[in-house]
């Protein structure tokens, strides 16, 4: 009896784990961010989770033993269905973006979606799996992309240009007036003649040189360009020279040169956007791990030490909530400046969170760090800001520090250095701690 009882309490216990473990499951199905689902071979729901359901507009109990005739219109159904027969007559696992109307609605979305076979015990395919992810937006944002670029395709292909042809042996046939007033001449002045016969501003040799090149080649010759003007101004052009030819012969080329400069001007800008950190003027946080990680290779190949200072400001939380977002901003910006101040040429200052800064030094030793840690505190400890309410508040940081080993990744570094960061807090802040 009391053996029977025994088994009916394990079985009891397994019951109750398995519905535990059932539980699980579905919690994490229902949060995983993606509709997740199995169809039989019929095309019937046999599952759906959380996330499916509010897609359909149904609960699981009305989902389960439908088709997607209930929820899509029919000419996503038949597209969906021809991708479940794919899996579910070949095996295959397919990755394939899926459009579908909800019933009842006009509004299209776009999924991606990966669906793979199910196999029972004796090896064949009884269902299919679907994880479907809404990339509706992503596709609307890659559409407004493409549509940008093509207007602005469009307007670099219809401003104003300057344009001029020369003749089989040099000479100008043509020039528009916007590239005679570029050139500092009249027009009249510079038809009938060659580059070596007239002095033109603007006209470099390696412009001179292309233009030769495609008289002799035949070939059609796009370049970035740049020359420097009276005023002493670098000025950048997109050119296209095409020859126009006669028996298959270059008899003349045609020179279309469109001042890009403000588009290069930009460029710089948002490259200098990139590397910086807007707020503090700092690296920002991509460029510098890129840089660290091309400065510990370097490291290893030269046998050398770099180090990883990773700086926290203490109490900043308080210091923003207290006395607002632009005087958090400033005291970030004065932060950054008084730690600029311990940097050697060669060394990187960037940030890499909201009060979160890193220091990369080469060629160091632990003796070597400690002095450039100290160097550090003492720095910020006589950092001050006068708050609105007169308090002068001090940048007060703890740092952790790493030192590089032979063998080491800059992931295993910034470990070791968030570590020693964490104990420096624990010490009381305001201190350093290098890693072991």
């Amino acid at each position: 009896m009391n053996k029977e009882k025994s088994e009916t309490e394990k079985l009891k216990a397994e019951n109750e784990r398995l519905k535990n473990e059932n539980k699980r499951l579905n919690f994490i199905l229902d949060h995983i961010g993606a509709c997740v689902y199995t169809n039989d071979t019929d095309g019937r729901y046999t599952y759906a989770n959380h996330q499916t359901c509010q897609v359909f507009g149904y609960s699981a109990e009305e989902v389960i033993g439908e088709t997607d005739e209930k929820f899509f219109d029919l000419k996503a159904c038949d597209e969906l269905r021809q991708n479940d027969l794919i899996v579910l007559q070949t095996g295959k696992r397919i990755e394939v973006e899926e459009k579908s109307v909800m019933e009842g609605t006009e509004e299209e979305r776009t999924y991606w979606s990966v669906k793979l076979p199910i196999y029972d015990e004796n090896g064949d395919i009884t269902a299919l799996c679907g994880i479907s992810s809404d990339i509706t937006e992503n596709v609307q944002i890659r559409k407004e992309i493409e549509e940008k670029e093509e207007l602005l395709s469009l307007v670099l292909e219809n401003i104003p240009s300057c344009v001029y042809m020369k003749d089989a042996k040099g000479r100008y046939q043509y020039i528009n007036s916007n590239a005679a007033s570029l050139l500092g001449q009249n027009a009249e002045n510079i038809v009938g003649k060659t580059d070596k016969e007239i002095i033109l501003s603007y006209m470099s040799d390696e412009t001179i040189r292309l233009d030769s090149e495609v008289l002799q080649t035949g070939q059609k010759i796009i370049s970035e360009e740049s020359a420097t003007g009276n005023n002493g101004e670098k000025v950048h052009f997109w050119v296209a020279r095409a020859p126009f030819k006669v028996n298959n012969k270059a008899s003349g080329l045609i020179n279309i040169s469109t001042d890009i400069s403000e588009v290069v001007s930009l460029k710089n800008k948002f490259f200098e956007q990139a590397r910086t950190d807007q707020l503090t003027g700092v690296l920002s946080r991509r460029f510098l791990l890129d840089l660290a990680g091309a400065q510990l290779k370097q490291a290893h190949r030269s046998a050398s030490q770099m180090a990883i200072m990773l700086i926290d400001i203490d109490y900043f939380k308080g210091v923003n909530d207290t006395y607002g977002h632009l005087f958090g901003d400033l005291f970030l910006q004065t932060a950054a400046k008084a730690m600029s101040l311990v940097l050697r040429e060669s060394d990187l200052l960037g940030r890499i969170g909201g009060d979160e800064f890193v220091i990369i030094l080469n060629g160091m030793t632990e003796q070597g760090i400690e002095i450039v840690a100290e160097r550090l505190q003492e720095v910020m400890s006589k950092t001050y800001l006068k708050a609105s309410d007169g308090k002068s508040i001090r940048v007060s940081v703890s740092v952790g520090i790493s030192l590089s080993s032979p063998k080491c990744t800059l992931d295993s570094m910034i470990e070791k250095a968030d570590k020693a960061l964490y104990q420096a807090k624990t010490d009381g802040r305001g201190c350093w701690c290098l890693a072991n």
